[in-house]
């Protein structure tokens, strides 16, 4: 007897337990299109109600998957969850999804999910919940902000390595179209012992690829592009054994004001953002101190520089190099170390000045550095 009453008790708790929780259900959901572009945004239409006991605030992920499981979700956002009363819904919730620029061609699924899912539901709530499959294919280009953004980057660097994480979350987290990017040899004729900058309508050193097979830009209108320099003279990238990334900032400037004109040529805009990193921030200022377009306006709205040495840098002066770019090492007698310096090892003058910051007298005597 006195079993029976115990396991009598037990079930009533669990009952109550039951009776207890809050059960969420998605009671309807619908996308504005089942065929959509990657980049392109679809809007979300659904509304919860609960079915259980009262239930607390709490958050809905919207995440996208390739699987209808549901495994491995990318989340693209989230939306407050008011507390609901016991059969309490919620208005009807129209949220509007992109697709990041990071998905390949395919079947995809729209899943909404409780952030804080403990004691909310039970067996019979549909959360999360996995929509139909909608279909993606290439991408959809599209300008979601004012001006286009050209990135540049740092010396014995390159534009995937010092922008690659960036670009991937604009894509991702606010469907930023991505349009290209855009390489320039600095040293096109391979030999290190010239900088041939004297004419910029015949600078042997000097090529840009763009249009050239694999050196193509998106040609619809995109929100941001990179700039390369780390580009062999045979067109390869990223194998940097010509010094490109460590040439002359003057080379760099005529990269930037072309770069500009392809972007503004293909957007359609009358003015681009640049952004700097390290001595990209002095391959920018040098377009905006000494170079402009064919209409003679520099067409630039915003510069934003990121550790940029407007100052100079003396750093890898001495035998053991401080000085390094996220690939590693620099030449001290590189083009971009020389144009660097405040000041020169066995110049004559005590009170040297870097020629290209400072305007020191520009001779092979004074700017001797080895």
């Amino acid at each position: 007897m006195k079993k029976i009453l115990l396991i009598l008790l037990v079930l009533i708790g669990l009952v109550q337990t039951v009776k207890g929780q809050a059960d969420l259900i998605v009671m309807f959901f619908d996308v504005s299109s089942n065929n959509l572009h990657i980049g392109e945004v679809d809007t979300l239409t659904f509304q919860i109600t609960n079915y259980g006991s009262a239930s607390t605030a709490n958050y809905l992920d919207i995440s996208i998957s390739n699987n209808n499981s549901g495994y491995n979700p990318q989340l693209i956002g989230e939306i407050y969850l008011e507390p609901l009363s016991s059969g309490g819904s919620t208005g009807i919730i129209k949220y509007v999804a992109n697709t990041p620029y990071n998905l390949t061609n395919g079947n995809y699924y729209f899943i909404i999910g409780l952030r804080n899912p403990i004691n909310l539901l039970n067996g019979i709530s549909n959360l999360p919940y996995i929509s139909n499959s909608i279909t993606l294919t290439d991408a959809w280009a599209e300008q979601h902000i004012p001006y286009p953004i050209i990135f540049i980057h740092g010396i014995i660097s390159n534009d995937n390595d010092c922008w690659g994480d960036l670009k991937t979350e604009f894509q991702k987290q606010y469907g930023w179209s991505y349009g290209g990017r855009m390489d320039f040899c600095l040293n096109y004729d391979g030999n290190l012992g010239t900088s041939n900058v004297t004419n910029s309508a015949n600078i042997k050193d000097y090529h840009d690829f763009y249009g050239e097979p694999n050196h193509i830009l998106n040609q619809n209108p995109c929100d941001f592009y990179t700039v390369n320099f780390d580009v062999n003279p045979n067109g390869n990238v990223y194998n940097n054994t010509v010094e490109s990334n460590q040439s002359g900032i003057v080379k760099q400037g005529l990269a930037i004001r072309d770069a500009i004109k392809h972007v503004l040529d293909i957007t359609h805009r009358d003015k681009v953002i640049l952004v700097g990193h390290s001595m990209g921030g002095l391959a920018a200022r040098e377009y905006l101190q000494n170079l402009t377009q064919d209409d003679e306006k520099k067409h630039v709205a915003k510069l934003v520089t990121i550790g940029t040495p407007n100052g100079g840098s003396n750093s890898t002066l001495g035998p053991a190099s401080s000085f390094h770019g996220i690939l590693g090492s620099c030449d001290e007698l590189s083009e971009a170390v020389r144009d660097l310096r405040y000041s020169y090892k066995f110049s004559s003058s005590s009170n040297s000045q870097g020629v290209y910051l400072f305007g020191g007298p520009e001779n092979l005597f004074y700017m001797c550095d080895q």
